[in-house]
């Protein structure tokens, strides 16, 4: 599984390249503040380099490309028993999840009930620019175009807890 073989390389630097930006150059309000409101609601924020969807002007994938993202994580109590990927990536007719996401997991599993449900009401109410999740077993990663303030800082937070909640809630079942 590529988004997850794949290592990130992290960047010791607090600069933000952006790597869609069309959202976060229309109405952006600030990557710096985006950034510093996410680390206030207590996230994680670093810049790593992966591949990245590249969207056209109606949403829709139009290719990969490595570039530079910040990387919004929260911490899971409980070690999950899978690492996974929720990837902005299927364009298919009859795709499990809406608005082009899709599960990946190295081990093959599919999501946890728990999880499951999260993630689909993600899938569902997310129809901006990149935005994708994984879980490496210590945290939950928000990966996506910084933008939108505080307000979008809490958006992210708020989706990371709702995620590592259903994490933590499968790990102890």
């Amino acid at each position: 599984m590529e988004a997850l073989a794949a290592e990130a390389n992290v960047s010791s630097t607090t600069q933000h390249r952006p790597v869609m930006g069309v959202l976060q150059r229309l109405f952006g309000k600030r990557p710096n503040r985006t950034r510093e409101a996410a680390i206030a609601l207590g996230l994680g924020v670093t810049d790593v380099e992966r591949d990245a969807p590249i969207f056209s002007s109606v949403n829709k994938l139009e290719r990969l490309e490595r570039a530079s993202c910040p990387r919004y994580s929260l911490p899971v109590e409980s070690t999950p028993a899978n690492r996974w990927a929720f990837l902005q990536r299927d364009e298919l007719a009859g795709a499990p999840y809406p608005n082009g996401w899709t599960w990946q997991s190295p081990s093959g599993a599919t999501p946890p009930a728990p999880v499951h449900t999260v993630l689909s009401a993600i899938a569902t109410e997310w129809q901006e620019e990149y935005l994708e999740f994984e879980c490496d077993g210590a945290a939950v990663h928000a990966f996506w175009s910084e933008w939108g303030g505080a307000e979008g800082a809490q958006r992210i937070a708020n989706y990371l807890r709702r995620i590592v909640e259903a994490v933590n809630r499968d790990a102890a079942s």
